[in-house]
C-alpha cells in the first residue's frame, strides 16, 4: 500500500534528480534517432515546471488503469488471465486483447500514467520513444515519429514477421503501447482510437 510517506520520499526523489538535470542542461536540445540515452533522460526533464507541476498532482495506480481496461476492442476480448500490474507501485498495466478466430493476431495492450509520483520516468520514456521526429525504413524495419491527431506517437512495422508496434501519448498524459504480429497499421490505430483515455483522467 502506497503511504502518504512514501509518496512524499518518491517526489523528494524526483525533484533532487530534476533539478540536477536542470542544472546539466538548460536548453532543450533537438531530438535525433542517434541520440544517447543520458541525453534523453536530460532533455525530457528540461522543462522542470512541467515535470514537477506533474510529479505532485495525484495520479492512477497500476490497479486503476488495469480496472480502466475495456472489456470489448473491435473484435478483441480482453483475455482476464493475462492482466498484469506493476508489484512496486509503478502506473502501469498490461492487457493481452484475443481475436475470437485468430489468435496469432492477439493485441498485447500497456499503459502507464505519467502523472504522479513517478511522472519523471514516464516522461522519460515518452522522450525516449517520440521525441525524435522523422522516419526511418531499411528495408525490413519500417519506424516513423510524428504528431498524430496532435499528440505524440511512434509506429514500427517489422516486414519479414509482420510485428505492428505502437507507441503513442494520450490525453498529453498517458504512455501507450500496443503490439500484434498479425494486423496492419490501419487496424492497430483503428483500435487505439477506440480507447477513451478521457475517462482514465
Amino acid at each position: 500500500m502506497i503511504t502518504n510517506k512514501t509518496i512524499l520520499k518518491n517526489q523528494i526523489y524526483i525533484l533532487i534528480l530534476l533539478f540536477g538535470c536542470i542544472a546539466c542542461n538548460e536548453k532543450e536540445q533537438k531530438a535525433e534517432f542517434n541520440e544517447t540515452g543520458l541525453e534523453k533522460v536530460v532533455r525530457a526533464n528540461s522543462k522542470g515546471k512541467e515535470v514537477i507541476q506533474n510529479a505532485v498532482k495525484s495520479g492512477k495506480t497500476g490497479q486503476d488503469i488495469a480496472n480502466w481496461f475495456p472489456e470489448v476492442l473491435g473484435a478483441y476480448t480482453i483475455e482476464d488471465t493475462s492482466i498484469e500490474i506493476d508489484k512496486k507501485n509503478l502506473p502501469w498495466a498490461m492487457a493481452v486483447y484475443k481475436h475470437p478466430s485468430s489468435p496469432e493476431s492477439n493485441i498485447t495492450l500497456n499503459v502507464w500514467d505519467g502523472q504522479g509520483p513517478f511522472a519523471m520516468a514516464v516522461n522519460t520514456m515518452k522522450t525516449s520513444s517520440l521525441d525524435a521526429e522523422g522516419e526511418e525504413n531499411n528495408g525490413q524495419i519500417r519506424k516513423k515519429v510524428y504528431l498524430r491527431n496532435g499528440q505524440k506517437s511512434s509506429e514500427m512495422e517489422a516486414k519479414q514477421t509482420g510485428l505492428v508496434h505502437l507507441v503513442f501519448e494520450a490525453e498529453q498524459r498517458f504512455y501507450v503501447t500496443m503490439r500484434s504480429n498479425k494486423n496492419n497499421l490501419d487496424t492497430m490505430w483503428q483500435l487505439a482510437d477506440e480507447l477513451k483515455f478521457n475517462e482514465l483522467k
